[in-house]
């Protein structure tokens, strides 16, 4: 009875010298320049991706890219980075290959050329191959993008809740392709940068940032959107909140700028191929050769799952949960700029892209929600399981996603994450 008197006591003291150092430290990493803290932020997020894709590496059999068990190089070079690894080593071909009955396949026209143009140019001056040169290129964006976040998020809250809506990015379930040989991390930190000039009216340094972006991931039409509804938004409050006209210009250039390089990429394409309607029919490959109707994919899947006409609903749905999402009170503390972007890139996604595994990795420009979500609350407890959840949801989608297994979501060939 005493011994286990004394251990008891023991074990409490430990947990209670344990606990306080812990918060001893918490107190001490607060005191550090911000630029630290979201230094140490973003490098557990990728050391746990580090971990965890070595983790699951051991577990994978024979795959269409590597043997089974491969290394970890080898192994984040899969799905669409074997594309930009693909278009490093051979450019984009003039002709658009297709098949006997004249349908075109899928082909390296679908990525954009800023990543493997970026890492091409590299390997030049260094003789590195793309197996470093890519994923350590995202590797470095990476950074520099939670950098800017944590910039662009402490315009709207406090710097406590802008660390911690940085580290549920760091560690969202898509945040391995932050370090894979994907454009999300360059793409990302352009259009943070692009968003951190609208907030500051920086229209004029935005431009050259609006084209390099609109060549490195496909948000300048959802980006233009933002812009003409800030200027709507200007014009309808003209009274209460009168403009200057240089504001005016600037945003004003800057819209017809990023409007017009939403067509830049396929206008490169038609040039290149001879074919006014190679972008069209690039995208159209990869679903089937057939064009489709804003939300049409979305109704496709729900009937797959649901059938008719319950599946028909299912865009529906989804528009009226965003909606809801869109109206709740920590979201429309976002700000116009945040605000605009994430309800114009939401429309953009349901109307332009499918709901497979790609879609946690095609939500990563939805980020304000993640700022609302740290907003929300600033209970320990609350913020700790959204740590959690987002801890969880990474192994869900390299564990499954990621994983070759042969059989994808909703029964497909390919999780395609």
């Amino acid at each position: 009875m005493d011994s286990a008197l004394r251990l008891g006591t023991t074990l409490g003291q430990l947990t209670d010298r344990v606990l306080g150092a812990f918060g001893s430290g918490v107190r001490r990493f607060t005191t550090w320049r911000w630029w630290l803290q979201v230094l140490v932020v973003w490098a557990l997020g990728r050391l746990f991706t580090l971990l965890l894709v070595l983790t699951v590496a051991r577990m994978q059999g024979p795959n269409p890219w590597t043997t089974e068990r491969p290394g970890y190089l080898d192994y984040i070079d899969g799905w669409d980075a074997g594309w930009y690894h693909k278009i490093f080593d051979e450019g984009y071909p003039r002709v658009l290959p297709r098949d006997t009955a004249g349908q075109l396949d899928p082909n390296q026209w679908a990525f954009y050329p800023v990543l493997p143009g970026l890492a091409k140019l590299l390997n030049l001056g260094t003789g590195v191959s793309w197996l470093v040169l890519g994923p350590l290129i995202s590797l470095l964006a990476s950074l520099a993008l939670c950098l800017l976040l944590h910039r662009l998020f402490a315009s709207r809250a406090s710097a406590g809740t802008a660390l911690m809506a940085v580290a549920l990015f760091s560690f969202q379930p898509a945040a391995p392709v932050l370090q894979f040989g994907y454009a999300e991390s360059l793409g990302l930190a352009l259009l943070v940068g692009v968003l951190l000039c609208l907030v500051h009216e920086r229209y004029w340094t935005a431009v050259p940032l609006v084209v390099v972006l609109s060549l490195t991931r496909p948000t300048s039409a959802p980006l233009a959107l933002t812009m003409l509804l800030v200027a709507v938004g200007w014009f309808l409050l003209r009274r209460t909140q009168p403009v200057a006209r240089r504001r005016w210009l600037g945003l004003g250039v800057l819209t017809v700028v990023t409007g017009l390089s939403t067509f830049l990429w396929p206008a490169v394409m038609a040039v290149v191929t001879g074919d006014p309607d190679a972008y069209f029919e690039t995208e159209a490959a990869w679903h089937g050769n057939s064009a489709v109707l804003p939300g049409e994919l979305w109704a496709n899947i729900g009937i797959r799952l649901f059938g008719k006409p319950l599946g028909l609903l299912a865009p529906v749905v989804v528009v009226l949960g965003l909606v809801l999402v869109m109206a709740t009170r920590t979201v429309r503390r976002l700000g116009p700029v945040l605000y605009l972007w994430t309800a114009s890139y939401l429309l953009y996604l349901l109307g332009v892209v499918a709901p497979n595994g790609a879609l946690p990795r095609l939500l990563l420009p939805a980020f304000p929600l993640l700022l609302a979500a740290a907003m929300a609350s600033r209970s320990r407890a609350y913020r700790v399981t959204l740590v959690i959840a987002s801890l969880v949801g990474q192994v869900v989608w390299v564990a499954w996603l990621w994983h070759w297994s042969g059989v994808g979501l909703h029964g497909a060939a390919e999780s395609n994450p």
